[in-house]
């Protein structure tokens, strides 16, 4: 087990040299249809025992098997990779993806249907920063750092607006004031945010946020491989600290008449299982892992299209 454990590094850094042979096709695995999403996902919750072979492998799943999958993906990132440009690069038809590493973690499942279409999707995430706009107490970063950048990019955007921003956030384990926000607060908080793009010529979306589980994956299923529905969760958590503020994401969204996308149905039935068909679903606690993703790229395309 502890070798298992102790080969999430190097297994993620061989993970990128494998991936770096897929860059012509922007997918990581062949994407599932919606009637085969929605097969595994029903399925899922009568998953009980770790499958012998998962993709991504259990040390493999990690955030930086997300990063390097960029490369894969045909990205190109001058800043860090906190800055990329993914798709038709010498397009003019851009998508901007906004948000934390919740932003990050659907470029898998964002980029072959924009790239297909023409676009150049144009990542920019910041790791700790909400698109809702809170005063952000977290360990990851400042609050002035995080408002900064928030301001400062929607700034660039209303000076030279995209086709589309599509935002993407994290909406638990934020405390501003030391509490984490209710749906309400939160619908107020991306209101804000929303608002301050009401007068610019571009089409805006929310891919709302997905349920947290109270154990962080995927060291837990190697730690228990015969208890996979031990770590599931309702797609509403109970527990308060993980409680997310979907809800109040999808308010803000459907008040301000922008484009909302909910991709819960694409990861939980009546529970969320960490794990779907033999895909290990999230990296962590709270991201989905990057072969999920890249396996989600059709819904997704699918669900974004109607809104661009």
């Amino acid at each position: 087990m502890k070798k298992l454990l102790g080969s999430f590094v190097a297994g993620a850094v061989m993970m990128s040299a494998s991936y770096a042979s897929a860059a012509a096709t922007y997918q990581l695995v062949t994407p599932g249809t919606a009637s085969q999403v929605a097969a595994l996902v029903k399925a899922s919750t009568s998953i009980t025992q770790l499958p012998a072979t998962t993709k991504p492998s259990l040390g493999d799943a990690s955030q930086f098997m997300t990063l390097n999958a960029l490369t894969a993906l045909g990205g190109k990132c001058p800043n860090a990779q906190t800055t990329c440009s993914f798709g038709a690069l010498s397009s003019k038809k851009v998508v901007l993806l906004m948000g934390d590493s919740h932003a990050l973690m659907w470029v898998p499942a964002l980029v072959p249907s924009l790239a297909k279409a023409g676009y150049r999707l144009d990542l920019k995430w910041f790791p700790g920063c909400p698109i809702a706009t809170f005063v952000v107490a977290n360990p990851t970063d400042t609050q002035s750092r995080c408002a900064t950048w928030r301001t400062n990019l929607l700034l660039t955007i209303k000076k030279s607006p995209p086709v589309a921003v599509i935002f993407s956030e994290r909406t638990t384990n934020y405390t501003p004031n030391g509490v984490q926000p209710t749906n309400a607060q939160w619908t107020s908080a991306l209101a804000a945010t929303l608002q301050s793009l009401k007068s610019v010529k571009t089409k805006v979306i929310v891919i709302g946020d997905m349920p947290v589980y109270n154990s962080v994956m995927p060291q837990c299923l190697a730690l228990h491989p015969t208890s996979v529905q031990d770590f599931s969760t309702a797609p509403t958590n109970s527990e308060q600290s993980n409680q997310d503020a979907h809800l109040g994401e999808q308010a803000a969204a459907k008040a301000a008449k922008v484009g909302f996308v909910n991709p819960i149905p694409w990861l939980c039935a009546a529970r969320c299982s960490p794990v779907i068909g033999t895909m290990i679903v999230d990296y962590d606690s709270s991201h989905v892992s990057a072969v999920y993703a890249s396996y989600l790229s059709t819904v997704m395309g699918a669900a974004i299209k109607p809104l661009l």
